[in-house]
């Protein structure tokens, strides 16, 4: 069982760049737990749950404690976070990662809750948050120099296919997806249907020894055209991504920036680590999923050269993240559509600014995008770069 005490937790949390007045919190929160048996037990029981990885949050959030507690339940989810770095370390350990990179990677729970704290006056993290910590406190998903890394397959919503005479790269919709918001944004196969999103449509597509036939991907508007079919020759072209290629998932920080250099520096490096961790794994190249690839994020970030620039380098695709997340991200916890676009906008930053601004409009929805570099155009990237 992880010792449960005052210096214990105040250690992870100051490994984890935890804030002093939330680690003042979460002392007083450590005595609450030593003290009430209910809440200690629903304590046991969520670290349980949380390393089964099976619905762990869910199981979580159905905890008394997730109630009783109140308006102190994020610091219980961020205690909760803290303590899974005790194995977290020992799988870390066990890999041979460099402690640099173990510090890096538990330093995002201070991130978010410098986030909460400073942005909304919440002290702890979210639910929300807890799930996503998830990713690195089971080892999955490393901080790397710039940005955040993870070796899995290609969750992405088309296929991709290089010509075999001038290596062009075509982007294909993957039949049974479905997408909505004029293709910007998309559902898995067997997915809920978006019932805000009425022009939600399935993708479909041949594929046979002749052709391949779907819908195209717009790759600088991160759109599927659902009007059209393209079909492209098999002898011509080879399949070069699919939900089964492996690639480097990259996530950003909140703390990061978009500098080109960076992040190539920190792909290579993220490479070169997985390549230690998982011999003969070869990633295919790097994609991710934000709101900040969103091409529509340009209009209100105009000043953001690093931005613009980071999107014109990769192939973006259309994004699965919805739109309330995004809200909750740049606004709050407990934001939504509504409450932004009736909200008074004078206490707000330039960025929620345009945001709302951006939301007045019912037809507008904020997307995310995928980005995706495959290695030879992140070559490319990096000769561009060194040629100044």
């Amino acid at each position: 069982m992880i010792p449960l005490d005052r210096a214990t937790v105040d250690a992870l949390a100051v490994r984890a760049s935890v804030d002093a007045e939330t680690r003042a919190a979460l002392a007083e929160l450590v005595d609450t737990v030593l003290t009430q048996s209910a809440v200690a037990r629903d304590t046991q029981e969520a670290l349980a749950a949380l390393e089964t990885r099976d619905a762990a949050v869910v199981a979580v959030s159905s905890l008394p404690a997730e109630r009783t507690l109140g308006p102190r339940a994020p610091l219980w989810h961020l205690l909760l976070a803290l303590l899974e770095m005790v194995d977290g370390d020992a799988r870390h350990a066990r890999s041979g990662i460099d402690p640099s990179i173990t510090s890096a990677t538990w330093g995002d729970m201070g991130l978010w809750s410098a986030h909460f704290r400073e942005r909304h006056a919440t002290l702890g993290i979210t639910l929300e948050v807890l799930d996503w910590s998830q990713r690195y406190l089971r080892g999955d998903l490393l901080r790397v120099g710039l940005l955040q890394w993870d070796l899995r397959s290609f969750a992405g919503c088309a296929h991709g296919f290089r010509h075999r005479g001038t290596g062009q790269i075509r982007w294909l919709a993957r039949p049974g997806v479905s997408f909505s918001c004029g293709g910007r944004r998309y559902l898995e196969r067997g997915g809920p249907r978006i019932a805000v999103e009425p022009d939600a449509r399935e993708a479909v597509g041949t594929t046979n020894a002749d052709f391949v036939e779907g819908h195209p991907i717009d790759t600088l508007a991160g759109a599927a055209d659902l009007n059209r079919l393209d079909r492209l020759r098999r002898p011509d072209w080879d399949l070069v991504v699919s939900p089964e290629t492996v690639m480097m998932e990259m996530h950003i920080p909140s703390d990061a920036g978009l500098d080109l250099r960076e992040i190539v520096a920190s792909a290579r490096a993220a490479a070169a680590l997985f390549q230690r961790l998982r011999p003969g794994v070869v990633p295919a190249g790097v994609f991710g999923e934000a709101w900040l690839l969103d091409p529509q994020v340009r209009a209100l970030l105009p000043h953001h050269s690093q931005l613009a620039a980071f999107q014109t380098a990769c192939a973006l695709l259309p994004g699965q993240i919805p739109e309330a997340k995004t809200v909750r991200r740049l606004f709050g916890p407990d934001a939504t559509r509504a409450k932004v676009v009736a909200a008074p906008r004078a206490a707000m930053s330039s960025l929620q600014r345009a945001a709302a601004g951006f939301l007045d409009d019912p037809a507008q929805v904020l997307c995310a995008a995928g980005g995706v570099l495959l290695h030879d155009g992140l070559d490319a990237l990096e000769r561009s770069l060194a040629r100044g």
